[in-house]
């Protein structure tokens, strides 16, 4: 994933994440950035992408010490993402988005 991060001002995307997914998941947030749709559509995201995402924040989960019920919740919340954030991969591709 660190392709799509090469030249980012990362210290900003980390913020601007953590502020999304603290909303996402019900939690108090100051977020108030661009849509998923429009922050993904010039990146070369694909499903395979967004599964080693979600990989990789089940595992950070699990090293956190929570609990395999709390790693699916938030997994199941963020996956619900895949459509808005590859919804230009999918035009592109000619699939429609569900």
């Amino acid at each position: 994933l660190n392709q799509f991060f090469t030249g980012a001002k990362l210290k900003a995307i980390k913020q601007a994440q953590t502020d999304f997914i603290i909303k996402t998941l019900g939690g108090p947030s100051d977020y108030s950035g661009r849509s998923l749709e429009e922050i993904h559509a010039v990146l070369a995201i694909t499903d395979y992408h967004i599964d080693c995402f979600l990989q990789l924040v089940a595992r950070a989960l699990r090293d956190c010490g929570h609990d395999q019920e709390t790693v699916d919740e938030v997994i199941v919340k963020l996956g619900n993402l895949r459509a808005s954030i590859l919804k230009s991969y999918y035009a592109k591709m000619g699939y429609t988005a569900k």
